[in-house]
Formats: C-alpha cells, sequence, structure tokens
C-alpha cells in the first residue's frame, strides 16, 4: 500500500449505484438551514438564502428532494418564493421585521400554522418597553401560540451586541446561529457571556407550550478575517487608544474605516493641507469680481430711487 494515498477529487461512478443508494445519498445532503425572512412590498417575503444545493444538481436529484421544500410564505398579493423545510429548518425572525410580523403571520396557512417546527426572533421582541400594560408584540405573542406544531422557540443574541469589542463590519450578511461560541470567538478577549449566562425569562410571559432557549446569533462579515484573526479587537468605548493606533486608517480604526470607505473613500484618510490648497485655488478661479462686472454692486439710492429709499409714510402690506 502506498504511503501517499492519492486524494479524490470526483466520483465518477456515482451514476452506477443502484438508485436506492443514490436516493439515500441525495436525502444526506438535506441539512438544517437559518431562513430568514426579509419583506420587500415589489417581491412579498423572500430570503437572501440561496436554495438547497441538491434542487439544483440534477433532475433526479430535484425530483426526489422537491417534496420537501414547498414554496412557503406567500400571500393574496405576492406568490410564495421561498423553500422552506418544515423538518429541518429554522424560520429567522430579525428585529428589522417588526414591521411587517403581523402582516406575515396573518398569511400563514394551516401548512405554516401546523408544520412550523422551529422559530428563532430576536432577543427584542421580549424586551420591548411595555406601555400602560400594553405590549406593542401582544399580537406576536398570539401567533406564536398558535403554531400547533412548533416544538422550539430560539431565542436569538446577536454576538455583536454582547460583546464590548466590535467585531463586526455592520453588513446585513447572512445570520448564523451556534448552541456554543465559534471558535473565532471563543478567545477570551472578545469578553462573550457563556449561553448559560442568558436568559429567556423575557419570554417567560408568553406562556408558551414549546420550550425556549437562548442561542448565539453572528452575521460574520466574509471579508473580516483579518479583523477576527488580530490579536486586539476594539473596544467600542475606547476606539482612540495609542493600543488600536498601527490598525487605524487615517482617523478611525479599522472596522469602522473599513465600512465608511464603502460609502465615501475621502472621509477614511481625511483632507490634507494641500488638498484644501489646491481646493482653494480651483475656487478661486470661478469668483467673479465687481471689476468684472460693473454694473453691479456699485448703484446708490440716487440711480435705483426705488430701494433704500422708504419713508414712514408707506402703506403697511
Amino acid at each position: 500500500m502506498s504511503d501517499n494515498p492519492r486524494t479524490l477529487t470526483s466520483f465518477t461512478i456515482f451514476p452506477n449505484l443502484p438508485f436506492e443508494l443514490r436516493c439515500l445519498i441525495w436525502k444526506t445532503t438535506c441539512v438544517s438551514r437559518t431562513v430568514e425572512i426579509v419583506y420587500d412590498s415589489d417581491e412579498g417575503f423572500t430570503t437572501t438564502l440561496d436554495p438547497p444545493g441538491a434542487l439544483e444538481v440534477c433532475q433526479e436529484s430535484r425530483n426526489l428532494l422537491i417534496s420537501h421544500y414547498p414554496l412557503c410564505f406567500g400571500s393574496i398579493y405576492h406568490p410564495a418564493k421561498i423553500r422552506f423545510n418544515f423538518s429541518l429548518d429554522t424560520l429567522y425572525l430579525d428585529n428589522s421585521m417588526e414591521d411587517e410580523l403581523a402582516h406575515m403571520f396573518s398569511t400563514f396557512r394551516e401548512r405554516e400554522i401546523s408544520s412550523l417546527k422551529y422559530l428563532a426572533l430576536d432577543t427584542y421582541f421580549g424586551t420591548a418597553a411595555f406601555e400602560e400594560d400594553f405590549s406593542p408584540f401582544e399580537g406576536v405573542k398570539r401567533a406564536v401560540k398558535s403554531l400547533t406544531g412548533l416544538k422550539e422557540l430560539l431565542i436569538v443574541y446577536h454576538v455583536d451586541n454582547l460583546s464590548p469589542r466590535i467585531i463586526g463590519c455592520g453588513g446585513d450578511h447572512k445570520v448564523s446561529l451556534f448552541d456554543q461560541l465559534p471558535a473565532d470567538l471563543a478567545d477570551p478577549k472578545f469578553e462573550l457571556p457563556a449561553l448559560s449566562a442568558l436568559t429567556t425569562k423575557d419570554f417567560d410571559h408568553w406562556k408558551l407550550a414549546a420550550p425556549a432557549r437562548a442561542i448565539y446569533g453572528w452575521r460574520r462579515c466574509p471579508d473580516a478575517d483579518d479583523i477576527m484573526g488580530s490579536p486586539r479587537a476594539f473596544f467600542r468605548g475606547d476606539l482612540d487608544s495609542d493600543d488600536d493606533s498601527e490598525m487605524e486608517l487615517g482617523r478611525f480604526p479599522f472596522p469602522i474605516a473599513l465600512g465608511m470607505g464603502m460609502l465615501n473613500p475621502g472621509h477614511m484618510y481625511g483632507d490634507t493641507d494641500e488638498d484644501s490648497e489646491s481646493g482653494d485655488e480651483e475656487d478661486s478661479e470661478y469668483e467673479t469680481t465687481d471689476d468684472e462686472m460693473p454694473d453691479l454692486g456699485n448703484e446708490s439710492d440716487d440711480e435705483m430711487p426705488g430701494l433704500g429709499d422708504d419713508s414712514g409714510d408707506g402703506e403697511e402690506r
């Protein structure tokens, strides 16, 4: 036997396997996903998550699995567009959906009500302030209680909000849920609390039949490997500290500069004196003096008797 076995990069005999075995292999590709719903007035309820890969590999895999991923979450105005596996997938609702939750739950049909097993809500929905014994999400609570098939409610604590340090760029990236801290965030420098320290008591008054538990949520920036791998992270309250100086771009620490640079690179580095002087020179080229426009700016009251000569005898308007 060779000491250096060759690594297989392809499996060309897959079509020759028995059909039953191929079906078992295709079914193993069905894994749990976190499906975040967003709303667009033109498109209705959609998601940025890609469809399951097996539905797009070949006709055989699609025909086998399409019934496991029905189109869901449509309305009378917009057809359903989201492929969702009720046995595996988790429906996630971010606080950005606050104004659309009542609309979304009102579109649920019997299939969604009886089949949705895993629902994840931002912790915000349990901590919103009451006003004179009125909960702004009372309707959401009733809707969640009506989900007869619900097995578990996940309360999402975003790591960006838990850490005193900036660990993301603030972009609207795909959300991932974790039962334990990802390896990238396990370093003590991020000062993240243990999952056991995160409570669900803000949802106790919902009195759901399904159990609730806390879970980490993270919108990891795909371009932030250098930030996460840095031996230092950035304190939110100490952005101008000397310790972070070597990671600054212009006047801003790197994570903030990264985001701002996408919008206006000039803000990242600031204006130099040379830029200011050149700008003044350019402006001066377009300045107009009184000499160039002799008919303006030198008129006397005699030349323009209707102006500057008001007396007290004028009528009030």
